[in-house]
């Protein structure tokens, strides 16, 4: 993912975790336009994750990362403040349409 966003022009600082996630978010927080977020990490899943991530900032663009589908996601997280939903493994056109969609 990391090599596709890079070929798209966008800069990306990754996260092995939900913790290490949310401590580069404060460091960078004015450097962030979007965060990509898988829902199964470890150490935190990524519904906490993103719970703590809108706490630091609730306007915080987020787009959900899973290798379930998108109707397993919705279910279980419709309570989840996000702007879209990507099923992996995913095609670089893929992922280019949604962000195309969110920064235009």
């Amino acid at each position: 993912a990391r090599n596709q966003l890079e070929s798209l022009g966008y800069q990306v600082l990754l996260a092995p975790d939900g913790f290490t996630g949310i401590k580069i978010f404060k460091e960078n927080r004015n450097n962030i336009d979007l965060i990509l977020l898988d829902m199964i990490m470890p150490e935190m899943s990524g519904k906490d994750t993103l719970k703590l991530l809108k706490k630091e900032n609730k306007d915080i663009k987020v787009v959900i990362i899973s290798g379930y589908s998108r109707e397993i996601i919705s279910g279980k997280n419709s309570d989840m403040d996000v702007l879209g939903f990507i099923q992996k493994p995913f095609k670089l056109s893929e992922i280019s349409t949604i962000l195309s969609e969110i920064f235009n």
